[in-house]
């Protein structure tokens, strides 16, 4: 049986990889396009969600930053991809928070070379059965120019990059924010540690007028509040436990 899901593994990776040098999509399908009616592994582009993309890239080439983009999608009810492809029923919905437009769902998209109509493939390689994958060196990627219909144009794209890039220098000395388990007691997404002193919500920075602007905490005030309850839990559970052990002589 090891044997037999060994083989079938390699033949499904060998086939996987035929389609990726073949220029077909093999996972999802990228927001801004529905899978062709006729076509196998082929993608066409979905009115309904290709607008968003040309407004996303339009208002970044006119001057709006990426969370700017966020908060005037988030105003106006715009879905998001992955709520988008909740409503269409390709992808389960989800319990928890509701999906909304942020820094880094607009980034993704303004950095997508795919809406140009080149398909890049073997972004990720899977090393064992049902594992994730590891990144592959950008040298061994799959690119096929107009290997679909593209949305952006390719000179609009660079533009935006060359846009990109810049503002990436400007912050490339900055440290990494690290997420932290405390949540917003409004919108409950996690908050981010500020100038290493101040936890603070970034769901006020991608909607207008937003209750979580007011969410400010010191951090030596919540890591105490949070040791002060570790402790607590931790003494009566010691407690509890002491009362169920009958006295032995």
């Amino acid at each position: 049986y090891d044997y037999y899901s060994k083989d079938l593994s390699a033949k499904v990776k060998a086939g996987m990889g035929l389609h990726q040098k073949k220029a077909a999509y093999t996972n999802c399908i990228t927001y801004g396009y529905i899978r062709h009616p006729d076509k196998k592994h082929c993608m066409i582009i979905n009115p309904e969600t290709a607008c968003i993309v040309r407004e996303i890239f339009s208002m970044r080439l006119e001057g709006y930053s990426t969370t700017e983009i966020a908060r005037t999608l988030n105003s106006r009810g715009v879905l998001t991809p992955e709520a988008y492809r909740r409503s269409t029923g390709s992808r389960k919905a989800k319990e928890g928070l509701p999906p909304q437009w942020t820094h880094h769902t607009v980034l993704s998209i303004l950095s997508n070379i795919k809406y140009t109509g080149t398909m890049v493939n073997h972004l990720r390689e899977s090393q064992t059965i049902r594992d994730k994958g590891v990144r592959v060196p950008k040298s061994e990627w799959f690119y096929r120019e107009n290997a679909h219909e593209a949305i952006i144009r390719q000179r609009d794209f660079d533009r935006v990059q060359a846009m990109l890039n810049r503002r990436g220098k400007k912050s490339s000395t900055d440290k990494p924010n690290p997420t932290h388990p405390y949540y917003c007691a409004h919108c409950g997404h996690k908050l981010r540690l500020q100038n290493r002193r101040i936890y603070a919500c970034e769901s006020k920075l991608a909607h207008h007028h937003s209750p979580c602007a007011e969410v400010h905490w010191r951090k030596s005030e919540l890591d105490a509040a949070l040791h002060k309850a570790i402790q607590s839990k931790l003494g009566a559970t010691v407690e509890a436990q002491s009362d169920t052990i009958s006295p032995t002589s």
